[in-house]
């Protein structure tokens, strides 16, 4: 949050909601929306059987109340439970590796596969 004088009130305001309009300190205007409103989340999972769906369901649920496209990549790190099948089922784009290997390979895709909304922002 950023604070904003206004004939000697102080008025709250978000970050990148009003920038300054270059006719100095006191004066603002409300900045272009420039928000993003499509991106691809990309999240490792090693035997997350159990909460992997839940969490799909969660985090689609917060994208379509905030009108944000998103795309949700699971990276199946070798699992050895239903984790692939469990996110797959929760609507998830998966991705396996055969082994194990480690929390940082585990998300270390970007050149390997193209994401839908890559360039879309």
């Amino acid at each position: 949050m950023s604070q904003v004088k206004t004939f000697g009130k102080v008025k709250t305001i978000p970050f990148g909601k009003l920038r300054s309009n270059g006719k100095g300190a006191g004066r603002r205007e409300p900045a272009k929306d420039n928000s993003i409103k499509n991106i691809s989340v990309v999240i490792p999972a090693f035997n997350e059987e159990l909460g992997v769906r839940e969490s799909i369901l969660e985090l689609r649920r917060t994208f379509e109340s905030t009108k944000i496209n998103a795309e949700i990549i699971i990276v199946d790190d070798g699992s050895k439970d239903k984790t692939a099948r469990e996110a797959k089922a929760a609507g998830a784009r998966v991705i396996q590796h055969r082994s194990n290997r480690g929390y940082g390979r585990g998300r270390d895709i970007p050149g390997k596969i193209p994401a839908r909304n890559a360039g879309r922002a």
